[in-house]
């Protein structure tokens, strides 16, 4: 009888559970994302700011800041005001930014690149947005997943 009982609870939950579409992980991808490389060049076209998400592909609280970056709004916002840049810490091809060249540290608890480390004040947390103005000198470094409203507050802000 126990054994029924349990089976009735079950089977709802597997049947909601299966009606949930989860939405697909995707690399957030703006209209006016460009490379780390070449951010020197686009960022001194214009005025406007710069913004460098740092994260990692195995990430949960990145992937979900991914999730948050293509809300219609801030997509919006960002390409009237931003130029923005993707930055996977773990890449590891090497890389020159800023007249220096820096590459993947294969290091046994967790890879990294250099250019990342130095990015995020030598303190590898992330997911992080690093908001330099169009010289490249840095605003504001915020860290940690925030949600749509705050993430729009938080653009508007700096």
């Amino acid at each position: 009888m126990k054994f029924f009982s349990a089976l009735f609870l079950v089977i709802p939950l597997l049947l909601l559970q299966s009606q949930i579409e989860e939405k697909p992980i995707q690399d957030f991808v703006s209209a006016s994302a460009v490379s780390i490389e070449d951010i020197e060049t686009i960022a001194k076209a214009d005025d406007k700011k710069v913004i460098i998400k740092l994260s990692a592909t195995w990430c949960k609280p990145c992937q979900k800041l991914s999730r948050t970056l293509e809300d219609q709004d801030i997509q919006s916002y960002l390409n009237q005001n931003f130029h923005v840049v993707d930055f996977d810490i773990q890449t590891k091809q090497s890389i020159n930014y800023r007249g220096k060249s820096y590459k993947y540290v294969d290091d046994p608890k967790m890879g990294y690149h250099e250019l990342a480390y130095e990015l995020l004040d030598k303190r590898l947390s992330f997911p992080a947005l690093l908001v330099l103005d169009n010289d490249l000198q840095k605003i504001d470094l915020t860290r940690g997943y925030k949600n749509e409203r705050q993430l729009l507050d938080y653009l508007k802000e700096i």
